[in-house]
């Protein structure tokens, strides 16, 4: 074949599970780096023949798993000389060799062809293309449910999953075609057998407590998940391996009920000149339809640089990845665009008159989400409504990131908004966090069970009887300051200030009941402000029914925002995400979008040194809705 032209690459090693790099570190990871580059290079000269002549215009992302020993053995055999089949190295050019068969598959038969017509390629089709494949779906989706489990959040984050998320994910990790096993190659190791019966051993030892004719299907899935998560992360063998899926489906059946799709059409459909579609027709229609092109080499000032700082914190935590996993997981990958719109609109100008928009606030939506122009406010009403019963995945990325950082000695505030979908507002005291959104006081007992029974604050506009004895009968102790009915006998107590609480914990000292309820003033006026600046006044979708996307986005901007604040100032002042929104709403920025990442220029200023400082303008690396494309923070 001609020449492989790559513009740029750049090799990640991420650790996980806190092993160390050995003796010896710059000679493995040199030696697996030029393994690497061998191994893609014989790989690309068969994938293509010689006569092709194309481009791919969108970044690629090759994502190989492998553990501590794999790593080590394979750097011996390389520095050695020893490859031969079977070996550490064979197993690698084994997965490289997948992967790009899983990620080029839908890549090159369009761009080849446009190419080889004397056009070039359309950068969109292309994205569209790859995030729509279904091996490239499901090695995205692999990739974040194996990270779960290795820091060992994995049956945590499925347990909070609502029943149609568990369902969509399932369908999207274990159906499809088959594909062959990772250790299924002519170079697999000689313990290939072996490995396998380990692996389908631990699918047998798992599913008796799940035999049972009363347990949900629900649970059943989630296991499902659990194990065939397991299997790879531990034994590498695929989730779609043969002998997986049939153990899986013999030790623990599930209906074959398919997923609940609703029907949409992903493309424009080619009308005829002068012929008028029908009503039906034009109902199926997919919102992509509505959404404008997405921008290429560009440059342009935006009016606020805020909604690009939200990436960073939201990046760490894992929330672009979960983000790209719940969309594809419901075909909803084109929607990703409305997705990032409608998380812009949280740290721009309030609406106005209940949902009109400022054009400065549109355009930056805009710019934020990669597109030419701004998207139509019945599109993102109906993304909501496509969308509502999925986000617990999103929710459950902030929730379990607030809960792992919280400190015990803080107490926790109940909010009650006037939200039917989002009644009671979980606030951490220190930083003013919203932790969680739920519609009742059961939905919300998971969180404070995993919290380690935390002491709540609950001032009295939200503390009526049944919510109190509630909270009592479930063993959580509280403090507030509305008083006691006939029937109810809580403990009273008082500060010099000769304020008055009450508290249904008989035993614990005053002095230190005291120091926690002089914070429930401060921090419900907080988490009131915080509510009615982010999820009023800055309303994503104001003309959506179902709110429970407005309230997921509030969530994860409360935490980008409050993020921003903690790291800054948290030495300095009282701190609340509404900080942020005020320090950095008005720092404008300079956007250049080129064909392998996203150029931020920020104003030379204090604030720009703060942020980078502190590594808050680290690059944010495969944003999902700009074709994988990085975000790269400059100044000028």
């Amino acid at each position: 074949m001609g020449d492989v032209i790559i513009q740029g690459c750049t090799v990640r090693v991420v650790r996980r599970g806190g092993w160390s790099w050995g003796s010896d570190p710059k000679s493995s990871l040199q030696a697996v780096l030029q393994a690497f580059a061998e191994l893609l290079a014989r790989r690309f000269a068969e994938l293509w023949p010689d006569e092709s002549d194309f481009e791919i215009t969108t970044p690629v992302r090759i994502t190989i798993p492998l553990r501590l020993n794999e790593l080590a053995a394979l750097s011996r055999e390389l520095l050695s000389g020893a490859t031969e089949a079977g070996s550490s190295a064979a197993m690698l050019a084994t997965r490289v060799e997948r992967a790009l068969r899983i990620i080029f598959e839908d890549i090159c038969p369009p761009t080849a062809t446009l190419k080889q017509n004397g056009q070039e390629p359309d950068s969109s089709l292309v994205e569209e293309s790859s995030l729509l494949s279904d091996g490239r779906r499901k090695q995205r989706l692999l990739v974040l449910l194996s990270s779960w489990c290795e820091r060992g959040v994995l049956s945590l984050r499925l347990a909070s999953f609502s029943e149609a998320a568990i369902e969509a994910w399932h369908h999207a990790l274990l159906s499809g075609d088959f594909q062959p096993s990772l250790i299924d190659s002519p170079s697999a190791s000689d313990n290939a057998n072996s490995v396998r019966a380990q692996a389908l051993a631990i699918i047998q030892a798992n599913v008796p407590a799940l035999a049972r004719p009363a347990v949900t299907r629900a649970a059943r899935l989630r296991k499902r998940i659990e194990l065939a998560v397991e299997l790879f992360t531990r034994h590498m063998l695929s989730p779609d391996d043969r002998d997986v899926l049939s153990a899986l489906d013999e030790l623990l059946p599930i209906e074959a009920t398919p997923v609940d799709k609703k029907e949409t059409v992903r493309r424009v459909s080619v009308i005829e000149d002068g012929a008028q579609p029908a009503r039906a027709t034009e109902t199926l229609v997919h919102q992509a339809a509505a959404i404008p092109r997405p921008l290429r080499a560009t440059e342009m000032q935006v009016a606020s640089a805020l909604p690009f700082l939200l990436l960073g914190p939201l990046y760490r935590a894992g929330y672009l990845d979960a983000l790209a996993a719940t969309l594809a997981s419901n075909e909803l990958t084109s929607d990703l665009p409305l997705f990032a719109a409608a998380l812009a609109y949280k740290a721009l100008d309030p609406i106005e008159r209940g949902w009109r928009r400022s054009s400065a606030a549109m355009s930056v939506a805009a710019a934020f989400a990669g597109l030419e122009g701004a998207v139509r406010e019945d599109a993102l009403v109906d993304f909501a409504k496509n969308v509502s019963a999925h986000l617990a995945p999103l929710d459950s990325v902030i929730s379990e990131t607030l809960i792992e950082g919280h400190n015990p000695a803080h107490p926790l505030l109940l909010h009650k908004t006037e939200s039917a979908v989002c009644e009671f507002l979980l606030v951490d005291a220190e930083g003013a966090f919203p932790i969680a959104c739920a519609a009742s006081l059961r939905s919300l007992l998971p969180a404070l069970m995993e919290l380690g029974s935390p002491l709540l604050l609950i001032a009295k506009q939200a503390a009526d009887s049944q919510l109190l004895n509630s909270l009592d009968e479930a063993g959580f102790y509280f403090i507030t300051d509305a008083r006691p009915t006939r029937h109810e006998n809580w403990r009273q107590f008082r500060a010099m200030t000769r304020e008055h609480w009450w508290t249904n914990d008989r035993a614990g000292p005053a002095a230190s009941l005291a120091k926690a309820a002089q914070q429930l003033v401060i921090i419900e006026e907080a988490a009131a402000e915080l509510w009615q600046e982010l999820a009023i006044k800055r309303a994503s979708i104001p003309l959506a029914q179902d709110k429970s996307l407005e309230h997921s986005l509030t969530l994860a901007a409360s935490f980008a925002l409050g993020t921003i604040a903690w790291v800054l100032w948290q030495n300095r002042e009282p701190v609340t995400p509404l900080l942020a929104l005020e320090r950095f709403g008005d720092l404008d920025a300079r956007i250049k979008f080129h064909s392998d990442l996203v150029e931020v220029k920020l104003p030379l200023g204090r604030r720009r040194q703060d942020l980078l400082d502190h590594g808050l303008l680290d690059d944010i690396h495969a944003v999902p809705w700009l074709g994988e494309r990085a975000i790269r923070f400059a100044g000028g």
